[in-house]
């Protein structure tokens, strides 16, 4: 939907963690979009992925620590 990536990224700037990259592309029907973001705090990292769940329009959220 339009907005989406919008409501995503200041999901994530109020949480105050900064973005390094984004990519979105097109994937069965909807659009695949690819985040990495800064942070070294797990606990912070969960509670981010419980908030960008609750944005409209998103499907599903996953993350990992690399």
């Amino acid at each position: 939907r339009v907005g989406l990536l919008n409501d995503i990224t200041n999901v994530i700037s109020r949480s105050h963690i900064n973005i390094i990259k984004v990519n979105s592309e097109p994937h069965r029907g909807y659009h695949l979009i690819k985040m990495i973001c800064d942070t070294d705090d797990k606990g912070k990292a969960s509670k981010l992925m419980l908030k960008v769940r609750n944005v409209k329009g998103v499907r599903s959220v996953d993350y990992r620590f690399v």
